[in-house]
């Protein structure tokens, strides 16, 4: 009995990291989604709630970087004329 509850304790002690890393990999996935669905419908809230708002928020495009929510917001409306870039996913 012991031996089976040993057997059974070192399965789950297996099974937790793949289980987390799946459930990483869902969150990654679905973010991403979220982010291709905000640029192709041109929704600037939310792609404005999919930024960490912090002055160190780093967003690299068009060979430059912009710090801060804010300004990558502003750099990617006035480079798009109001609008984002189609994405595919």
């Amino acid at each position: 009995m012991i031996k089976l509850l040993r057997v059974a304790f070192g399965l789950v002690l297996f099974l937790i990291p793949h289980i987390a890393a799946a459930d990483a990999t869902s969150e990654v996935k679905e973010l991403f989604q979220r982010f291709v669905a905000a640029q192709n419908n041109r929704d600037v809230d939310a792609f404005r709630n999919l930024l960490l708002e912090s002055p160190d928020f780093l967003w690299l495009g068009r060979g430059a970087p912009v710090w801060g929510r804010d300004a990558v917001l502003q750099n990617l409306e006035s480079g798009c004329q109001g609008k984002f870039y189609l994405i595919q996913s």
